[in-house]
């Protein structure tokens, strides 16, 4: 029995191995952290820049259009590229409604109703709704036009998913 009892004395006791640290980390934990911060990068990126794409493009074309007015081009060619980059860029940024076969008065109500200012009252809006039906518009138009695309372009630099009631001038920002 005194052997045992000088075993037993001779045994240590039991240490338990140290906690595991947290670092360093596992390939694995690396490649999943590495693809988080991708993924916000590539987030941040498309908010930033994708998203104000068309918008950058919509004003670069106006600018375009500008410069071949001032250069002489004739209002008529103006005027059908003006209506065609608006309703174009309106399209693009409000796809949840339908806004290929809106013309004249419905048209002019969609753009008020999609402008927080009011540049399309008065001779802008009339330009916009009599143009098409003008053998030669009037080149004093133009200008001011310009403006007001411009204006309503800057009002809307972002797609917005919402579903504009032009007929009945009502938003479906009002009714919720």
């Amino acid at each position: 029995m005194a052997n045992h009892q000088e075993i037993i004395q001779k045994l240590r006791d039991v240490h338990l191995p140290e906690p595991a640290s947290f670092f360093p980390l596992q390939p694995a934990w690396w490649f999943i952290i590495a693809l988080f911060f991708s993924l916000l990068i590539g987030l941040v990126y498309y908010f930033s820049y994708y998203r104000k794409k068309q918008h950058h493009l919509a004003l670069k074309k106006l600018k375009n259009i500008e410069k071949s007015f001032e250069k002489g081009e004739e209002s008529g060619v103006c005027m059908m590229e003006i209506g065609m980059l608006l309703k174009h860029y309106a399209t693009v940024q409000f796809p949840q409604t339908k806004l290929a076969h809106l013309w004249g008065e419905d048209w002019l109500a969609f753009l008020l109703l999609t402008s927080c200012t009011e540049q399309f009252e008065g001779e802008q809006g009339q330009a916009i709704i009599h143009w098409p039906y003008q053998k030669e518009p009037s080149r004093s138009d133009i200008p001011a036009l310009i403006t007001a695309v411009r204006a309503w372009i800057k009002e809307n630099p972002h797609r917005s998913y919402r579903s504009v009631q032009y007929s009945g001038v009502s938003d479906s920002r009002e009714s919720s």
